[in-house]
């Protein structure tokens, strides 16, 4: 049964910088597909890009408007924001598509206008 408890996890982790609560999410043989991020990532790839995120744009966050389980999926709708090193608001409006199996993350998607983060 999917819950909407691992997309706001996700979300909590990932604003918190908690790379540890991410990774215990993942479940084995996870993948995550994101263009900005390079393409489609394993755990330990995505982990990379999320500290290297976390670490040059400390303020980034996701606001979550809307999570909607479908079947064994949850979509999270919102926004994601950050402030880059030379002081630049980027927002964008972000969908991510997770699949979960007992309890852990499979695969996530996102989705956004990738020219909403090219910084001036």
């Amino acid at each position: 049964m999917v819950t909407v408890d691992e997309a706001r996890r996700y979300v909590d982790a990932f604003n918190a910088a908690d790379v540890a609560a991410l990774s215990a999410l993942m479940a084995p043989g996870y993948r995550y597909t994101d263009r900005y991020a390079g393409g489609t990532l394993d755990a330990e790839r995505h982990l990379a890009v999320i500290a290297d995120v976390h670490a040059r744009m400390p303020d980034r966050r996701i606001s979550v408007e809307h999570v909607v389980t479908a079947a064994r999926s949850q979509i999270v709708e919102g926004e994601w924001s950050a402030t880059t090193p030379t002081g630049v608001t980027l927002r964008t409006h972000v969908v991510i598509v997770f699949d979960v199996a007992e309890g852990l993350i499979v695969e996530g998607r996102a989705y956004y206008r990738e020219a909403d983060l090219a910084a001036p």
